[in-house]
């Protein structure tokens, strides 16, 4: 049995996933202000599972697990760093089914995030940083992508040493800084001098258990 692909393109799910990210935050402005858990700046290990969908219609989604590992450096800010891999397939000749091959996806990143919390066991959280996308195919050579990443999501404190987390997460390859002028918001990008890249934007959604070490 097919199955029809959603015909929403991953920006519309990310933009989707913002405005709720932005109402959440609201919401727990409206409520108060709360302080997020004190885990004394210990090292955070999350594995994690979920969803890789690909701009490029000729690849596949495909299933995406990886691990996080990261810290607190203040109340509001983490820092972490980690790796992702996927295995998709896309069609490499006439649409005939003989020309279709597999890609392995590797991608490996560091992030920045803000922390807000929602609730006493809440944090809501963005995130930005950059990383790289190391692709095998089934025939050709590996090629490496430079890439940023942005996005969010919510962690629920299960016990002291435990958090469930959300992440949504977009990566986009063949980007670069144009221009980013701290007094007037956010950077400016444009497509780099590289050559195109194969995939073009990433979009993840992921699940995952944080263990504090």
């Amino acid at each position: 049995m097919i199955y029809a692909r959603p015909n929403l393109s991953p920006h519309k799910w990310l933009s989707i996933s913002a405005l709720t990210c932005v109402l959440s935050l609201s919401a727990g402005r409206a409520h108060g202000q709360f302080l997020p858990p004190d885990l004394g700046g210990r090292l955070q290990l999350t594995p994690f599972f979920g969803a890789l969908l690909l701009e490029d219609r000729s690849y596949d989604n495909a299933a995406y697990a990886g691990a996080r590992i990261g810290t607190d450096i203040s109340s509001s800010y983490s820092i972490e760093g980690g790796l992702g891999y996927a295995s998709s397939g896309f069609e490499s000749g006439a649409g005939d089914g003989e020309g279709r091959e597999s890609v392995g996806m590797l991608l490996l990143f560091g992030d920045f995030l803000y922390n807000y919390p929602l609730a006493d066991d809440f944090i809501a959280f963005g995130s930005f940083g950059a990383g790289d996308l190391v692709s095998f195919p089934e025939s050709g050579s590996n090629r490496s992508d430079f890439y940023f990443t942005f996005g969010g999501g919510l962690k629920a404190l299960l016990r002291p040493d435990m958090l469930l987390r959300l992440d949504v997460r977009q990566y986009a390859p063949d980007l670069e800084i144009e221009s980013f002028n701290p007094r007037r918001g956010t950077p400016r990008f444009s497509p780099s001098g590289s050559p195109k890249s194969e995939i073009q934007k990433i979009l993840t959604f992921t699940v995952g258990l944080t263990f504090v070490l």
